[in-house]
């Protein structure tokens, strides 16, 4: 399974979201599953380097914990949060980030997200010399 899951900043709006009197800030974070679309992606139609970016499948339709269809918010505003990877579901506890979202192209359903190892791969040749 691969889930991305961030904190949008159209639900986060500070206006909204923080309690002025009692100091508290609620945050709003969601997270999104899909499937893979490494090798049905053309990744050259978007300017992406599959060596460089993961592409994700946003679902459209879902069900909810109940079995109930659902239609899940998009994940416009996303960008930062973590792409995570659930090699075994039913060992869910074994998972990793593989890269962090960048992109939501809506009429594509499509989520990218630049892979873990080009984002630290910047911050040592960047930040951190």
């Amino acid at each position: 399974m691969r889930c991305i899951y961030g904190y949008p900043c159209s639900k986060n709006r500070t206006s909204q979201q923080a309690d002025e009197v009692n100091y508290i800030y609620t945050k709003y974070g969601l997270a999104y599953a899909g499937v893979t679309a490494e090798s049905q992606c053309d990744y050259l139609s978007f300017t992406k380097d599959q060596a460089k970016h993961i592409a994700l499948y946003y679902q459209k339709k879902s069900k909810n914990e109940m079995g109930e269809n659902v239609i899940p918010p998009n994940p416009k505003g996303m960008s930062g949060g973590g792409y995570w990877i659930v090699p075994n579901t039913f060992a869910a506890k074994n998972f990793y980030l593989g890269g962090i979202s960048i992109e939501f192209h809506q009429k594509r359903s499509l989520v990218f997200a630049t892979r873990i190892d080009q984002v630290m791969s910047f911050i040592y040749g960047h930040l951190l010399n």
